[in-house]
């Protein structure tokens, strides 16, 4: 998303933009000494936000125009196939926000939310049934399955192998295609060290947290626990 074209716009008016990843929030935000901002906060953890700008000297009370869309199924269904079938209906990744797998609740603008409702018919092998909810009963986190992997190291493709369980190989490649961002910047560097609290987003599987490592195995490799949004 182009945030200067944010920005402009927020010198003369209000203006709603569509969600913004984490890294283009932290670029708006450079911006607060020129106009004022204020992100969504649809939830405690909400990572994609949409951002309310407007000039400095209006006051105006922000409106987010976000839609919160409850998926039905007979199965349990995973992040990357939500994902998937709503971009496959010719949606861009921008209209959506998080999605709240243990719930099955995506949050979207309101715009698109008529056209999810009648068209989002199947995910997979499941036929689903999607209906809006009124507000949002969501505290956070149970987004995330906890875990533990054992690493050599800290290392973005080591880590992405292990909490994916693909190959190193094949999770080199996820990174060299810019299938990788940490805290919603693409990152291309094998080698990069992954830090507690990084939140490393991996197109077609989900995002992985490093919260701490447990310990030390005896060769020397690290047990971690980590939290995902895929098992």
């Amino acid at each position: 998303m182009d945030i200067n074209n944010i920005i402009n716009n927020g010198r003369t008016k209000p203006y709603l933009s569509k969600f913004l990843t984490l890294q283009e929030q932290f670029d708006l935000e450079k911006a607060k000494n020129e106009i004022n901002i204020v992100f969504s906060n649809s939830y405690i953890d909400e990572e994609r936000k949409r951002a309310f700008v407007y000039p400095k000297d209006i006051d105006v009370t922000p409106d987010f125009k976000i839609s919160y869309l409850k998926i039905n199924s007979h199965s349990k269904l995973r992040h990357q196939d939500i994902l998937g079938s709503i971009l496959a209906l010719g949606l861009t990744r921008d209209v959506i926000g998080d999605i709240l797998v243990d719930d099955q609740i995506v949050l979207c603008t309101s715009e698109v939310e008529n056209y999810l409702i009648n068209n989002l018919e199947r995910i997979g092998r499941e036929t689903v049934e999607v209906e809006k909810l009124e507000e949002l009963n969501y505290e956070g986190n149970s987004n995330y399955l906890e875990r533990e992997i054992i690493v050599s190291s800290l290392r973005l493709d080591v880590v992405v192998a292990r909490a994916t369980n693909l190959s190193r190989s094949k999770a080199q490649t996820l990174i060299q295609q810019r299938f990788v961002k940490i805290n919603g910047k693409i990152e291309s560097n094998f080698d990069y060290i992954c830090l507690f609290d990084d939140i490393i987003s991996i197109t077609k599987f989900g995002r992985v947290i490093i919260k701490e490592v447990l310990k030390k195995t005896r060769k020397d490799k690290l047990l971690i626990k980590i939290l995902t949004t895929f098992s």
